[in-house]
């Protein structure tokens, strides 16, 4: 592949994660890509520059100096796990792919996966696709769950469930997709 085609292929994949940004979120990316070029001493700013800043955006400051007993970061990684084996497992047409999954504490949250929206995402989304995004949100707690125990599920889904319930409300009540109640 040549430079041309790989900085094509970054634009693209910075293009697709920053779907919804408005012109002051992009001008903000910038500005944190540039200060961690600066930061770093470089000359230019880099895709890592920028991958960086989309990242502190979007998932807040790594949490560096946090001390995360191991049980956590055990528990973190079987959770962050699941949701990446459902998100790899479900049918790639209806799954966003992954692009990042990781354990550093960033946020509120110990861990999470990042998947790369579609271009069309950005217009609408079908039935298929919900019901597989509900699929991935619920991976990690029922990971945590196979693993450890129903007795031992942690509140760490917290993010997920509130986000799939708001999903499954909406798939029944704005957009009818509820066979039993119909269009209403």
């Amino acid at each position: 592949m040549s430079k041309v085609e790989a900085k094509g292929m970054d634009l693209m994949i910075l293009a697709r994660g920053t779907l919804g940004f408005s012109g002051a979120d992009l001008t903000n990316l910038v500005n944190f890509a540039a200060l961690k070029a600066a930061k770093d001493g470089a000359e230019a700013v880099t895709m890592d520059h920028v991958e960086y800043a989309k990242e502190k955006i979007m998932m807040g400051s790594e949490r560096k100096a946090a001390v995360i007993p191991d049980s956590c970061r055990k528990m973190s990684a079987y959770h962050v796990g699941g949701r990446a084996l459902v998100a790899i497992h479900t049918d790639t047409d209806d799954a966003r792919p992954i692009y990042k999954a990781t354990i550093v504490p960033r946020g509120n949250a110990l861990g999470m996966v990042t998947q790369l929206p579609e271009e069309e995402d950005a217009y609408k989304l079908s039935r298929k696709k919900m019901l597989a995004k509900l699929d991935i949100l619920m991976g990690g707690r029922v990971a945590e769950e196979l693993i450890f125990g129903e007795s031992e599920v942690t509140s760490s889904a917290q993010s997920d469930l509130t986000e799939a319930t708001q999903l499954a409300t909406d798939m029944v009540t704005k957009y009818g997709m509820c066979q039993r109640i119909g269009l209403v």
